[in-house]
């Protein structure tokens, strides 16, 4: 809980600073992203990990993959980097993303039926939950033959469940 609640105050002050100088956001997000790549890759995730290894050593060996990032990002990388926090990138991303998402009046969904579906299908579930949110809708498709048909769609912190499954077990808890 604690790691979420820096990532939401790194992501705040990010984005807050993007948009006071005129920049998008989603930039940051995709840097954010592409360096969170990188620093989780097992050996440099130990290095910048280390309080051991001095925050003159770690901004050496950081430098390279932020070098032709504006400045702004590059500070708030480094001070992730000299704080510890380099674990958080992505979370911080993720953060960020929300943020943006609701600027744009955008809601991610994650949808998961029991086989896939064409894009034709998608599109009318997604155009479905932007009617639900008042929002539009982004998706992630999951399958999972165990839910036997319909759907589950999980959209910010609503879960609506449209399964088979879930229709079945509803019907069985009212039986007993």
């Amino acid at each position: 809980m604690a790691g979420e609640s820096l990532a939401r105050r790194y992501a705040q002050a990010a984005f807050e600073l993007a948009l006071e100088v005129g920049e998008d956001p989603s930039e940051w997000v995709r840097d954010l992203r592409t360096l969170a790549r990188e620093t989780e890759e097992p050996a440099l995730a130990t290095i910048l990990q280390s309080p051991r290894i001095p925050f003159s050593r770690k901004r050496e060996i950081i430098g390279p993959a932020i070098e032709g990032l504006p400045r702004l990002r590059q500070n708030l990388i480094l001070a992730m980097v000299e704080n510890g926090r380099t674990a958080s990138i992505s979370r911080v991303a993720q953060e960020l993303q929300r943020r943006v998402n609701d600027l744009q009046g955008v809601v991610d969904a994650e949808v998961t039926t029991a086989i896939a579906i064409d894009e034709g299908t998608a599109e009318q579930i997604g155009q479905l939950l932007g009617k639900i949110t008042g929002k539009r809708v982004t998706m992630q498709r999951r399958v999972d033959p165990s839910i036997l048909g319909g759907l589950i769609a999980r959209v910010e912190d609503s879960l609506i469940n449209a399964s088979v499954a879930g229709r079945l077990n509803a019907l069985r808890d009212q039986l007993t």
